[in-house]
């Protein structure tokens, strides 16, 4: 059976305080979701990191949308350590920079 793409989670910033911004991100760069959270369990929580019962329904949307076909939600405590997200987040630069550049044209 192949594998399911892979939609990153991680707290971007604020780690152990209690406004810990994270992020959901697919494996092919695109942001599909944000969000402010008190703590790491919380984050994960409204992320869908442990089942469908707290994330928004926005975010839970894009998700969907964006892999019609499922998709495997996976946190990283440390995502630069991880190779998939590692390229995940220079295609998400690569599509910073295509946008820039057209809003510059």
């Amino acid at each position: 059976m192949p594998s399911k793409p892979k939609v990153y989670c991680w707290i971007n910033s604020g780690h152990g305080t209690d406004m810990q911004f994270t992020v959901a991100m697919a494996e092919d760069g695109t942001c599909l979701g944000q969000h402010a959270s008190s703590s790491e369990a919380w984050a994960k929580s409204d992320l869908g990191v442990y089942g469908e019962t707290n994330v928004s329904a926005r975010k839970l949307t894009a998700m969907r949308e964006h892999y019609p076909g499922g998709f495997d939600l996976v946190w990283l405590d440390d995502p630069r350590s991880d190779p998939g997200w590692r390229r995940a987040a220079e295609l998400n630069h690569t599509m910073g920079e295509r946008a820039r550049q057209a809003d510059a044209e």
